[in-house]
């Protein structure tokens, strides 16, 4: 939800810094990944947006069939 609010126009650095936070989280998932590829993408981070989306896919907990 942090995340969210920062991404609302507050800080993208918080907002990147959160998801980052996030996905080392027990139970992170795909969406979670997915959410942080997004993050980092935006931040101009092509490499560490493509691992994201990798470790999106692969994931244990899939992202929404949407977002994969």
């Amino acid at each position: 939800m942090l995340a969210a609010v920062y991404e609302s126009g507050f800080s993208s650095d918080l907002a990147l810094h959160e998801r980052r936070r996030i996905v080392g989280l027990e139970g992170a998932g795909g969406e979670d990944w997915y959410m942080l590829a997004r993050a980092e993408e935006r931040a101009g981070n092509g490499s560490a947006a493509r691992a994201a989306y990798r470790h999106a896919l692969e994931s244990p907990i899939p992202p929404s069939s949407f977002h994969a």
